[in-house]
């Protein structure tokens, strides 16, 4: 039996060595999982442990865990048919799979001068940093799974105004807040030279 590519699963129906149907957005398999399951892709990290390991966006599953874990071993029920993965809400995010062993979410892109604030986006994920973007999405608002999750924060900045990069991460509890509610008015310089 081949197997199927990633974010595909065994048909039941037709010849088994070829017949692969695609999981549902915010789901896939996993590679030397079952030939038959989806399982629910709730954050970058998921789609990394599965074997996926490009850049670029990606949907991330909405659904809400039963257990309210999100585990990465939760499986994609099937429809009656016995033939078709569960569809569900799932949402477009950009996953850094690279950069200090990949699974990085893109929740804040601003590609603009200090003095332009105009169009400046509070509601919406940046999912393409290539291009200019003016956007970001606290993790409260894009899904109880991510938010759950987080257990750090990647900081990438750089300036016009001089040649340094600010590239760190950090699991201190005051910028992971921030990522996480966007609590900025106790920010304080101890969190930053930790």
């Amino acid at each position: 039996c081949e197997p199927c590519a990633l974010g595909s699963v065994k048909n039941f129906t037709g010849s088994w060595n070829d017949t692969c149907i695609l999981c549902p957005k915010g789901s896939s398999n996993r590679r030397g999982a079952q030939v038959s399951a989806c399982f629910f892709m709730y954050t970058c990290q998921h789609f990394r442990e599965a074997g996926w390991q490009t850049t670029g966006q990606y949907h991330l599953s909405l659904r809400a865990s039963p257990t309210l874990y999100y585990a990465f071993d939760e499986l994609v029920p099937w429809e009656a048919d016995g033939i078709t993965p569960q569809g569900f809400d799932a949402r477009l995010a950009y996953c850094d799979m690279s950069t200090d062993g990949g699974g990085w979410m893109l929740i804040l892109c601003y590609q603009r001068s200090i003095f332009d604030t105009d169009g400046r986006n509070a509601r919406e994920l940046p999912v393409d940093p290539e291009r200019l973007c003016y956007s970001h999405l606290y993790l409260l608002r894009f899904s109880q799974a991510v938010q759950r999750r987080a257990s750090e924060v990647r900081l990438f900045c750089t300036s016009s105004e001089h040649n340094r990069t600010v590239h760190f991460k950090t699991q201190h509890q005051g910028p992971l807040g921030m990522a996480l509610r966007g609590l900025t008015q106790w920010n304080e310089p101890s969190w930053w030279i930790s």
